[in-house]
Order: structure tokens, then sequence, then C-alpha cells
């Protein structure tokens, strides 16, 4: 591919929307500097909707503030050569959909460490975006709205990064596009009040995002049906009783987590999602503290049959992400950095003396000192803590990921009849494995 779009030489197509084609590209200045970049290009049938671009400009406007390493940045938002287009920073990994998508080895969904590792990250950037002041130091209440494995970039250096803020609703006017009414986002990860159409804050981003850390713990979506009327429904009304069961299985503090990250009420729901990062991150000290204890209890554990104490020290050397790091570089190879082995400390205990007769007297006058010493050295300890895995039960049908919008109108509880429409194109990235009763599609579009 040999074309140019302003300052940036694509390279090659990534993926295709409705809307807009993501390509590779390059920005090269005089001077020779460089930097790839993720270049999403407004189809040239829609460059001239004024309120598409317009949703483009609050797209870049939010994105631009959020500055967080588990946020992919926005690098800017132009036109060049008649074209509208939005620089987002270029991240090298693949989705957590992806990843679920494929077979890792792991079983239908992750590994209970990595999903735990990899969430942790999820919650801290929801949470910066969340609690982001304007300059006037106003909470920008900046919602992302549509959060979902596709949305979720897992770098091939252990970095995970939320992604596409474009629906993301903040208190700001010049941002306030979206007609009163309407939901968007994807049905099957929406919170209760975002199906009913109510206000939103960041709560709502953290039903969804148990919703996610449920998929990538088991492998199944979990407000799956074949009817969006029935989808709509079962999130409305937070049926998850038979989830948080499979969950405190996996681990017993993990149910209760859950239990409270997807309340119907938000007010239920942990006050931000730093805290509920918290309290996953407990879990995760817990099962590398076993795993420790595992390890210390071993033939080669405290004490060697040389006589020798053994102090395994600080492990904080290994990072919170070991898990995770680990399973990036079995998934992409050796680029990811391995993190540094915690240091052992090794004392030579004070041995007796062999001979129960004293010493014999020396031949000089003067007395012959003792003399302890000291041995330390650095050992390498790679050891991970073991995963205990529930088999997971077999996937329901899956729907196809489709954003939808609806616009809702009186909440009378009955279902109104709608005429068919053909399903507007799919996003590329979005898996697209059932299909929606046609009726179903007026009033949702891309």
């Amino acid at each position: 591919m040999d074309e140019q779009i302003g300052r940036y030489r694509l390279i090659k197509e990534l993926g295709e929307g409705a809307m807009a084609r993501v390509y590779l590209a390059e920005l090269e200045t005089g001077i020779g500097f460089k930097r790839k970049v993720a270049l999403k290009v407004v189809r040239p049938e829609y460059a001239k909707d004024k309120k598409f671009v317009a949703l483009m400009g609050r797209e870049a406007m939010i994105g631009s503030m959020l500055q967080h390493p588990n946020i992919v940045q926005t690098l800017e938002f132009n036109e060049a050569d008649g074209r509208s287009f939005l620089a987002l920073e270029f991240v090298e990994g693949e989705t957590l959909g992806e990843l679920l998508e494929k077979d890792t080895g792991e079983g239908p969904g992750l590994p209970l460490m990595v999903a735990l590792e990899a969430m942790v990250q999820v919650l801290k950037g929801l949470s910066y975006a969340h609690n982001l002041r304007s300059p006037e130091g106003d909470v920008m209440g900046i919602v992302h709205r549509d959060l979902k494995p596709g949305n979720i970039m897992l770098s091939r250096h252990g970095l995970v990064k939320v992604m596409d803020f474009g629906i993301a609703k903040a208190k700001i006017a010049s941002a306030n596009i979206t007609t009163a009414g309407q939901v968007r986002g994807t049905p099957i990860y929406m919170a209760p009040e975002q199906v009913t159409g109510k206000p939103l804050d960041g709560r709502a981003d953290q039903f969804a995002a148990g919703t996610v850390l449920y998929e990538l713990l088991t492998g199944k979506q979990l407000f799956i049906d074949n009817n969006l009327i029935r989808i709509m429904q079962r999130v409305a009304r937070a049926e998850v009783q038979e989830q948080v069961s499979e969950a405190t299985n996996l681990h017993p503090d993990l149910g209760p987590i859950l239990t409270k990250m997807w309340a119907r009420d938000p007010n239920e729901r942990y006050e931000d999602c730093e805290e509920a990062a918290r309290h996953l991150e407990d879990i995760v000290f817990a099962l590398k503290s076993a795993g420790r204890s595992v390890q210390d209890t071993s033939p080669s554990g405290p004490a060697d049959d040389a006589g020798n104490d053994t102090d395994d020290g600080d492990d904080e050397s290994q990072g919170l992400f070991g898990a995770l790091g680990e399973f990036v570089r079995r998934l992409f190879g050796s680029s990811a950095p391995k993190a540094p082995p915690p240091k052992k400390k090794r004392r030579k205990r004070k041995r007796k003396r062999a001979a129960a007769k004293p010493p014999p007297v020396a031949t000089r006058p003067e007395s012959q000192g003792s003399l302890e010493v000291v041995f330390e050295d650095a050992t390498s300890s790679n050891f991970e803590a073991p995963v205990t895995k529930e088999p997971a039960a077999e996937p329901d049908k899956p729907l196809d990921g489709t954003t939808a919008r609806m616009m809702l109108g009186p909440q009378t509880g009955e279902e109104s009849t709608v005429k068919p429409t053909p399903p507007a194109p799919e996003p590329a990235g979005e898996s697209q494995t059932g299909k929606m009763d046609p009726f179903f599609y007026e009033n949702f579009d891309e």
C-alpha cells in the first residue's frame, strides 16, 4: 500500500467499520522522526455528514484529555486531502475479544490470575477517566458506555489498554451530541440503567467490567440470547445468580466482588472502579502468597540438607502482573520484558565444634580469634501460583456483537412491533457468530 494522507503514510489496513477504515500508518517528519499510529479514516460518503464528523470530533476531544497507561492515547483529529481522520496510539498486540476466540491452550477462558490482573488494569484506567477534572477543576464525568473485550487491548509488553471512547459520555456541552433517550452501546455489556435510558455515571462501566471479567474467566457471554428484547430485559433485571456461583467456585472472594459490581442499583456498587480494583488485587496477592507458602514447605524450602537457612525476601520485585506477563510471553514470544526474580538470601548456620575436647594450647602467646563468615548470593526463583480451574460449561449460542442504538419510548413494559430492515454492516474485529431476528434491527444502527 503506497498512499499518503497528510503527514501519514498508510502501511496496511487494520480493520473496517460501517463509517470508517482503520490503517496502520507512519508519521514521518522532515528531520527523520517516525512514529507508527492507528489512523481511523472516515469513508468518503460520510465525510460530509456533519453529525458524524462531530461525533468523531467528540471522540478526539475526550480522548485527548485521557493520558493514562491503561487508555489508548488520541494523538490528532484533522482533515487532509479532503479526508477526515483520527490518529490514535498504535498498540502492538491483540484485543481480549480476539484472545477469547483463539485457542490459547488454557481452556475456554483465560487463567484466573491472568484475567484478574488484566481487569485490575482496566478498572484503574476507567477510574482515571471517571475522575478526570477539567482545567477549571470540575469533574468531567467521562463514561465509556461500550466496554467489551473487543475494546480492550493486550499489548506485547503486558499492558492492558481501554480503547474506543467513540461513544463516551462527558459533562461537556460540545460533547452532548447524542439525542436524549437514545441507548448507545453493545446490549449484552450494558448496565441496567443504560438499557432503560436512565442517567449514567462511572458505575455503569463498573457493571460492564464485571460482565467482561466473567467472560474472561469462563469464555461465556453473560446476557446472551437470540432475541434482543430478551437480552435487554435480562440486563435490566441483572440476572446473575448462577454466574456469581460459578465465580465463587473459582475463588471464594470473587463471587462477593462480582455481586457488588453487578448490583442492579448503582448505589449498591463500589463507589469507584479503583475500589473494585483493590479488591481484585487482594485476591491476586492472596494467590501469590499461597504459592509462596507451597514453595516454602517444599524440600528445597527454608532449610536445606546442608543446614542453611533461606530467606525468600520480598517478592515485590516481581511486580503485580507476573502471571499476565508470563502469559504474554507465551502468547507473543520473548518481546515482553521479564520481571527480575526475587533475591534469596542464604545464611550459613554457625557450626558446632566437632570435637568435645578443647583445642590444643597454641604455641604462641597470642590467642587465635574466631571468624564468623556470612555468605549472600542471588539465586533465581521463578514460581507461578497454581491455578485451580473449574471445567467450563458448553458456551451458550453467541449473538453477534452488534453495537446497537435504540430509541426508547415510554416504559410501558410492552414490546412494540417494528418493521424489518436489513442489518447495518458490522465493524471489523467483531465476531459474526449469530444473527438476531430481523425485526429487531429497526432503530438500531452503528
